[in-house]
């Protein structure tokens, strides 16, 4: 199979894939192979076939829930992507991965505040992925500039960021985030002294600079 996958011939790596299949079972790297290749070769539903297979198969299991979310989202099929990830939450409500996905939903959905409030042991985390963190605050933050987040939303929004600083206080993007939640919350003095850490990290950024000019 990897040699009919390296010679072009996906069809025919398949077929080889499901008769190992019918011997061993399902079997996530198996069945992760089928899908790479069914996704190279667009075929959306073939490629959502194999993670579907995946979840029957190990239906405790929330990465495949996951998996099958976050498909369905690079299709643009947003119904059938926020229902697995609200499946995935249902096996594990402290899903980090689940849990960023699921605020976009709800800021446009209304539901809000339950979906801030279940970010919070993500951010608490030292251990999560501060990049997925610092993407979702970052709409947060954008979204109240723009006026598309309730003001009731603000102390959550606030709350998140000095967790973020607690969980990671070296990262200089962290940094700009939270100051640019102070800087919101016209707390001007405060807001320069985390754009003035952000700065020692990344100094040629003229955003940075300009809102610490803003803030002094």
């Amino acid at each position: 199979a990897y040699y009919l996958t390296k010679a072009g011939r996906p069809d025919a790596a398949i077929k080889v894939y499901n008769t190992l299949e019918k011997r061993v079972g399902v079997k996530e790297r198996i069945s992760m192979r089928k899908y790479k290749l069914y996704n190279r070769m667009g075929k959306d539903r073939k490629a959502i076939q194999e993670l579907e297979q995946l979840v029957k198969a190990y239906p405790k299991d929330p990465e495949y829930l996951i998996r099958l979310a976050n498909y369905y989202a690079t299709i643009k099929d947003l119904s059938q992507s926020k229902t697995y990830y609200k499946k995935a939450l249902e096996l594990d409500p402290n899903n980090p991965t689940a849990n960023l996905a699921m605020v976009e939903f709800f800021l446009q959905s209304g539901d809000t505040s339950r979906y801030l409030n279940a970010l919070l042991p993500t951010f608490d985390d030292p251990n999560q992925e501060v990049t997925l963190k610092i993407s979702t605050l970052d709409g947060l933050v954008k979204n109240r500039q723009q006026g598309f987040i309730n003001p009731k939303y603000y102390n959550n929004i606030n709350s998140l960021s000095e967790r973020l600083v607690q969980a990671h206080p070296n990262n200089a993007k962290v940094h700009a985030l939270r100051g640019d939640v102070l800087y919101q919350e016209g707390r001007y003095r405060a807001a320069a002294s985390h754009y003035q850490t952000a700065i020692r990290s990344i100094r040629n950024n003229l955003t940075l600079w300009c809102n610490l000019l803003e803030s002094l």
